[in-house]
Order: C-alpha cells, then sequence, then structure tokens
C-alpha cells in the first residue's frame, strides 16, 4: 500500500486510522515519520491516531513507531474489524444474500463478513442461521422467522 494506492479521505480521522491500522498490519512494524509521509498529515496527527488504535488494542506503540499487536488482541476486536474493508464486505454480503432463499439453514462464522451478511436477512424468513458469533446473535434474535441456533445450543430470547 501506497499513498497513491488509496482514494479515500485521508481527512477523516477514523477511515485513516482504519488504513493506518491496516498499513501496519501488512508491515508488522512501521515508524511514526514513515506514516505521516504516507498519509501527508503531521507527526503530531499520527501520533493522536496512533493513540487512540493503543487504546484499542490494535497497535502497540514505542519509540518513534508503532508495531501491531499480537493477533488474538487484534482480532478479538470487533469494533475494529467492522471499519476494516468495509464497501469489499458489504459487497460479498450483497452477493452472498442473492443465493440464500427462505426455507435455508445458512452457517455463518465468526467473522465481520458474515455479520454483514446477518444484517441483510431480515427479509429471508423462514431461515435457520446456524452461528458461533455473539454479535450475529445479537443482531438476529427476535427476528421473526429466523431460528437462531449457537453452537452450544438453540437461542431463545
Amino acid at each position: 500500500m501506497s499513498a497513491s494506492d488509496t482514494t479515500t479521505d485521508r481527512g477523516r480521522p477514523a477511515q485513516r486510522q482504519a488504513e493506518i491500522a491496516e498499513y501496519v498490519l501488512q508491515h508488522g512494524s512501521v515508524s511514526a515519520t514513515e506514516l505521516a509521509e504516507l498519509f501527508h498529515v503531521s507527526l503530531m496527527t499520527i501520533h493522536r491516531d496512533l493513540d487512540e488504535l493503543e487504546r484499542q488494542g490494535v497497535v502497540r506503540k514505542f519509540r518513534g513507531g508503532v508495531s501491531a499487536q499480537p493477533s488474538s488482541v487484534f482480532e478479538s476486536n470487533v469494533s475494529y474489524r467492522l471499519r476494516a474493508s468495509r464497501q469489499e464486505k458489504l459487497a460479498l454480503a450483497r452477493r452472498a444474500r442473492e443465493l440464500i432463499e427462505p426455507g435455508m439453514a445458512v452457517m455463518l462464522d465468526d467473522s465481520t463478513s458474515t455479520l454483514e451478511l446477518a444484517r441483510l436477512l431480515h427479509d429471508a424468513a423462514p431461515l435457520t442461521v446456524i452461528t458461533n458469533f455473539l454479535e450475529t446473535i445479537k443482531l438476529l434474535s427476535g427476528v421473526r422467522g429466523i431460528r437462531l441456533l449457537s453452537l452450544g445450543g438453540e437461542y431463545f430470547a
């Protein structure tokens, strides 16, 4: 990824932070100066972004730079995962939804890509959804016509 590879509005902190996090994950570690140059912002802005990403548990700051947190910490951060590659996830979810018909049973894993799909299932009833993702369970609990099964058993709202 380079500055010319993205066309998003880097002026928006949340979007810029998501791109910074992806860049750090791809490269393992990077200097704050390199990030400031790449994202065309001041070093102070980068430090504020890195402080926020560290607070979220996505990265670990060290003197002059930042590194990715271990995978287990990063992967558990649903709020970050929801923002990462959002347009791609939405496109995948829309395409997958076209394949789902009433009466089917679908299994959704604990990815945020399938969470985007779950948001589109309200009109697919009757439907059985099997998942191990609490966020999906919370989203679909109480939706009329959707039978919800978690890997530990049936979920009753």
